[in-house]
């Protein structure tokens, strides 16, 4: 086995751990359903990054609800660098919040949809 096939072999096994894991852990303590912005967007910057798209509907919502860079930045970001379909939410979203957004927070979220359009 050559050792780029190792590192693909390990990185789907951690993908497919870390996609279980995400299920576990918010079904034991609710974190998309948090009340406090800081716990529910840094678990849902992990299912962004991770593609888990159970939480693609709370995503959406936060997207809606918040406006602060210090949200708005890890979420797009991961939604970005994700899955096809989390990219598409990435652009959903913010096509509909982004009049909500500072006018810097929507420069910033268009640098990062330029960055990661690939």
């Amino acid at each position: 086995m050559q050792d780029w096939e190792m590192k693909i072999a390990e990185l789907e096994f951690w993908v497919f751990f870390f996609y279980h894991k995400i299920a576990e852990l918010d079904e034991k303590f609710h974190f998309s359903k948090n009340d406090n912005w800081e716990i529910k967007i840094a678990f849902l910057t992990i299912a962004a990054f991770s593609g888990y798209k159970p939480c693609f509907s709370a995503i959406e919502v936060a997207l809606h609800e918040v406006g602060r860079m210090k949200y708005l930045r890890p979420l797009y970001s991961g939604l970005l660098q994700s899955s096809p379909e989390a990219k598409e939410l990435a652009k959903r979203a913010f096509v509909e919040a982004k009049d909500k957004y500072h006018p810097i927070a929507q420069s910033v979220v268009k640098g990062l949809m330029q960055k990661f359009d690939h």
